[in-house]
């Protein structure tokens, strides 16, 4: 499971956004705060969660709310300590 501070960090991020699912065409804030909510379930398998927070952290940077070097700091503590599976 994706540990949960990387959930919350990217959903703080679009707080103002509600949770909508609109698959088409994916990208739209709403439909990455659905996502997260997801992988928050924990229904998804793990390698699904996993492309899932990839595309999420992509579309987070490409609109400018992050950047990859933020991000790589961030997430590494998190994603170096014996992450599963």
């Amino acid at each position: 499971m994706i540990p949960a501070p990387i959930i919350f960090r990217y959903d703080q991020m679009l707080i103002s956004h509600p949770i909508v699912c609109e698959p088409d065409p994916g990208t739209s804030l709403p439909h990455l705060r659905w996502m997260l909510q997801q992988i928050y379930m924990g229904h998804l398998p793990f390698d699904k969660q996993q492309r899932w927070l990839g595309f999420i952290q992509g579309i987070l940077i490409a609109k400018g709310l992050t950047t990859v070097p933020v991000e790589r700091e961030w997430t590494r503590p998190y994603l170096n300590e014996g992450f599963p599976p």
